[in-house]
């Protein structure tokens, strides 16, 4: 029987389609997972015996036997591809509703756990050390070489002063998430901008609500957004600079409106960006650096699951193609 490429998603992330795509030219056997119809229409079977852990996934509501869709021991490689919480079925009584949500939860990553196969990314990793640790990433970048700049997370407003008393201008981002759900159920997205010591010293009070991130403000001559998989760079100049919409960040305008071009790295970068996906234990990552006026490339951050699509319309560069023969052909 023919090893199958797991594929765990949710049922709105279009990217994987670029992917299967080849895939499917490839002669390749996969099964897309979106977890976040599990447990409303889809069964998971995890098992221990004789000191062996075997799991299995099927339809809800049809014979188990005829109807397995995949099981942990006919995987060869795993994408773990933005999957999402579980979704329980409406109707659910408030209480059970968390309970039942946990469970399934829970039983994700048991079954996460039963196969023993190539993953793209270890979500140990991806998920639980690097997404939303901008701290862990920078002083791994710092450790491998790279420039970093110099950063604060705090809510205590004497830290935050004395470290803005050392630069003229800072960025500020948000840590966990870059959207923010208004009480009108509106979506704010929430973007990097740059900031005074006079802007935080005007909203004194309200920096004790929680913690911010801020970082000295790097001066840019060009951006990079450079996604690697396995050993293959694609780098691509995000020339951000040419409007004044994205001085600061080059998300807050039509990515078309952007010249985007491919850019080839100088080999000592390539080799640390390399050695930094080897220290965090990745085969894939969407990375974020600038290139200063004086030459200088400075890391941002490390995205183990950050987007390419925009990129490879824009440029040309084979990034889904890469994708996908790093699944089929896990070494």
């Amino acid at each position: 029987m023919k090893r199958k490429i797991l594929i765990l998603s949710n049922e709105e992330e279009g990217a994987v389609e670029l992917v299967t795509k080849h895939l499917r030219t490839m002669g390749e056997s996969f099964f897309r997972f979106n977890t976040d119809t599990f447990p409303q229409n889809k069964t998971l079977t995890t098992t221990l015996s004789n000191g062996k852990i075997l799991g299995s996934l099927t339809n809800l509501n049809q014979d188990t036997h005829n109807n397995v869709l995949i099981d942990s021991e006919n995987i060869k490689s795993v994408w773990y591809r933005r999957p999402a919480p579980p979704k329980i079925r409406k109707g659910v009584r408030e209480d059970l509703r968390e309970f039942c949500w946990n469970e399934s939860r829970a039983t994700l990553w048991s079954f996460y756990t039963t196969i023993d196969a190539f993953w793209v990314n270890p979500p140990l990793l991806a998920v639980k050390l690097l997404e939303d640790n901008k701290l862990y990433q920078l002083k791994g970048a710092q450790i491998i070489g790279l420039n970093v700049p110099q950063t604060i997370i705090s809510n205590n407003f004497e830290d935050i002063l004395s470290f803005s008393s050392n630069h003229k201008y800072m960025a500020i981002k948000p840590l966990y998430t870059t959207v923010f759900r208004k009480k009108n159920k509106d979506l704010l997205f929430l973007y990097t901008n740059r900031i005074t010591q006079k802007e935080i010293l005007d909203k004194k009070e309200e920096l004790a609500l929680c913690p911010i991130m801020l970082q000295e403000y790097i001066n840019k001559k060009v951006e990079l957004r450079i996604t690697i998989v396995g050993n293959n760079i694609f780098a691509c100049a995000i020339h951000s600079q040419d409007s004044n919409q994205t001085l600061h960040d080059w998300r807050r305008y039509s990515s078309s409106g952007v010249k985007h071009e491919q850019y080839e790295l100088p080999n000592c970068i390539k080799l640390e960006l390399l050695k930094l996906m080897n220290m965090f234990g990745l085969f894939y990552a969407a990375i974020d650096m600038i290139i200063t006026p004086d030459e200088k490339y400075v890391f941002l951050e490390i995205n183990p699951s950050g987007q390419w699509g925009w990129i490879e319309k824009l440029t040309g560069m084979k990034i889904s193609q890469a994708i996908a023969k790093l699944l089929a052909q896990p070494s």
